[in-house]
This record gives C-alpha cells, sequence and structure tokens, in this order.
C-alpha cells in the first residue's frame, strides 16, 4: 500500500461551510471586496492560529486596519450567530470509519485556535482520527513545511506516505518540498474519484 495516512483539514472539509462562505457574508457586512480581506486577514492571522489571542481583539486589529470600527457591533453579532463551524459533513465522516477499517492512518491538521480540540471532542469526532494537529497548540500554521513534518512525525510515516486534503489550494504550496500527496477537495464526489484515482482503498 503506497500510502498509509490520510490527513484532513477542518473547516471546508470536516465542516459542510468553508471560510469562502463566512469570507462572503462579511465582505458583504464590511463593504470590502474579498482581496481587501484577504489581504488584512492573511496578514494577521497567525495571531489568532498560533496564539490565544481573543478572538475578539483579532478582528478589532482588523477592523481598524480595513477603517470599519463603525461596523463593529453588526460585524461581532453575526460572527457570535454563525453556527456554520459545527455543521459536519457527516458523508465525509462515514468515509473516514471505512479508510479505518481499511488500515489507514487517519490525521486531522488545521490552522485553528486550541479551543478546536474541545469542539471536536464535544462532537464525539475526535476518536476518528490518530492525530490532531492544530496551529494554535504548536505555534506555527499550514502551509509552513514544519507543520507538515510533524504531522508525519507523529502519524509514524514517511511524507511520500499521506494524502493531504485542504479546501484552500495555498496551503499546497510546499507539498513537493515535503512530499505529501495533496488534494483539493471540492465536494464528496471528486474526493472519491480522486482516491480512486491515486489508488485509495475505500
Amino acid at each position: 500500500m503506497k500510502y498509509k495516512a490520510i490527513a484532513f483539514d477542518y473547516s471546508g472539509v470536516i465542516t459542510e461551510s468553508s471560510g469562502s462562505d463566512f469570507t462572503l457574508k462579511a465582505c458583504h457586512i464590511l463593504d470590502i471586496s474579498q482581496d481587501e480581506f484577504y489581504a488584512v486577514y492573511l496578514k494577521h492571522n497567525h495571531l489568532c492560529n498560533t496564539t490565544e489571542m481573543d478572538w475578539k481583539v483579532f478582528w478589532k486589529i482588523l477592523l481598524k486596519e480595513w477603517q470599519r470600527e463603525d461596523k463593529e457591533a453588526e460585524f461581532f453579532k453575526y460572527i457570535a450567530s454563525d453556527k456554520s463551524d459545527t455543521k459536519y459533513n457527516y458523508e465525509l465522516l462515514d468515509l473516514i470509519k471505512k479508510l479505518k477499517v481499511q488500515g489507514y492512518k487517519i490525521g486531522l491538521l488545521s490552522n485553528n485556535s486550541s479551543k478546536l480540540n474541545q469542539k471536536l471532542k464535544d462532537a464525539g469526532i475526535d476518536v476518528l482520527f490518530d492525530e490532531i494537529l492544530i496551529s494554535g497548540d504548536v505555534g506555527c500554521m499550514k502551509p509552513n513545511i514544519k507543520i507538515f513534518q510533524m504531522l508525519c512525525e507523529r502519524l509514524a510515516i514517511k511524507p511520500e506516505e499521506l494524502v493531504f486534503i485542504d479546501d484552500f489550494e495555498k496551503n499546497f504550496i510546499n507539498s513537493d518540498k515535503v512530499g505529501f500527496t495533496p488534494i483539493l477537495y471540492l465536494n464528496m464526489e471528486d474526493l472519491k474519484n480522486k482516491f480512486d484515482q491515486i489508488g485509495i482503498i475505500r
């Protein structure tokens, strides 16, 4: 068996809704373009993903840079009501169970705060993963080479034995340097087809 482990991103893969869904709504509320949103967000998101910074403090920094402090109340109300991060892709979770039966090690690799650990436990899905690696726990984030190497070490595999699924293509920029096989997640049908193409038994 060429591949020994399969790892998944969290938002937009394990969950039904992706960061892009959140971004579209946020841009509408703030009246900014997606390019403006990502230019500022990607410059600062390490603050939430590698430290324990309070999310309100994080977003206040961004609102100031976007010059949208006047939108704070409306924006925070939306964030508080957004539950997309816990709407799980149950078809994928069922597939993960089948992959485990086939002998694959299963990993979760997410740019997220340490609080994700509790979300997974509360949902009862933490047990599906042999290793859970969260940027907020280790102080570095995708696409940093180090975090992928760390995942392989924890799974006790060689990088070339890893398949990693993410919905954000930017996280694959170092896949050749590390040696893992990347799969861009679009939907379940596409994922299953890609598994078939590379010989993943399911």
